[in-house]
């Protein structure tokens, strides 16, 4: 990724961080909209598992984001993830449904904040982290 876009990414995360929670329960919300065969399978609709979901998601968030200008750093901890997905057998578009909700959440949180160009930087994010998880 540009230096630019890893910038816009990680000031963007800035003004998301603070929201963390409702990012998140957002997310979760669109990922079961999307499937709603996750819900039964892989996570659990009480209050407390969709707080510790949403706590997980924005600590993968922090560390990703955190990482972007030392990737070689993040590869072991993105494998590591993606290990942990290939084991619960998902679909083939789980990561069209995760890209998706991810994307639709940050428009959600940073509304006027979510220019085109922080959108594209985020979804340059996604595609990286993404396919890294995948290999």
């Amino acid at each position: 990724m540009e230096t630019n876009t890893i910038l816009l990414v990680q000031s963007s995360f800035k003004k998301l961080k603070p929201l963390g929670q409702g990012t998140a329960t957002y997310f979760y919300d669109k990922l079961l909209e999307l499937d709603p065969g996750l819900k039964g399978l892989y996570f659990s609709n009480s209050k407390e598992s969709i707080q510790e979901f949403g706590a997980a998601f924005m600590n993968i968030l922090a560390t990703t984001v955190s990482y972007l200008d030392n990737f070689k750093q993040l590869k072991p901890i993105l494998y590591n993830l993606g290990k942990v997905i290939q084991s619960k057998q998902l679909k083939p578009t789980f990561f069209d449904f995760i890209g998706t909700a991810f994307m639709a959440s940050l428009s959600n949180s940073l509304q006027e904040d979510f220019t085109l160009e922080v959108e594209l930087a985020w979804f340059q994010y996604f595609q990286k982290i993404s396919q890294t998880i995948q290999l």
